[in-house]
């Protein structure tokens, strides 16, 4: 009898086990949205694909006389607070390719965009350095 009563509590625990995915075969861990980190190539050929778009720049004003933001790029100060301007005015439809020097700023805005609803996160892997390195255009900085 102990026997057959262990043997229905194991199979108890497998079947449960077995069963802690959702119907669409994901589970229910609660992991965040994360940003799609995208090489410089890959960034520019999904940015040149996307109609409904913002490109971000997250530099400061200083940086940006270092080297200027890729066309089309609105500059969001991250460590001047501007994010919030942007996050204010989230659109859930519009796709945000996002960028800074290295990539420490834009992974950090990443995330906050899709913690306030955004669905469509791109930042650029390595940042600007990496856009030039890949020759790509920058625009003339303007005050």
């Amino acid at each position: 009898m102990l026997k057959y009563i262990n043997l229905f509590c194991l199979l108890g625990i497998l079947i449960t086990a077995c069963n802690t995915g959702n119907k669409n075969g994901t589970t229910n861990n609660n992991t965040k949205p994360k940003a799609e980190i995208l090489s410089a190539e890959l960034f520019k050929q999904k940015m040149d694909r996307t109609n409904n778009k913002m490109v971000v720049d997250l530099r400061s004003h200083k940086e940006l006389h270092h080297a200027g933001p890729i066309i089309g790029a609105r500059n969001f100060d991250y460590n001047g607070g501007r994010l919030q301007l942007l996050i204010d005015n989230l659109n859930k439809d519009t796709a945000y390719f996002l960028y800074c020097a290295s990539g420490g700023r834009s992974s950090k805005a990443g995330q906050e965009l899709l913690n306030a609803g955004a669905t469509k996160v791109y930042e650029l892997d390595g940042g600007i350095s990496a856009w030039q390195a890949a020759g790509y255009p920058l625009a003339k900085h303007s005050h």
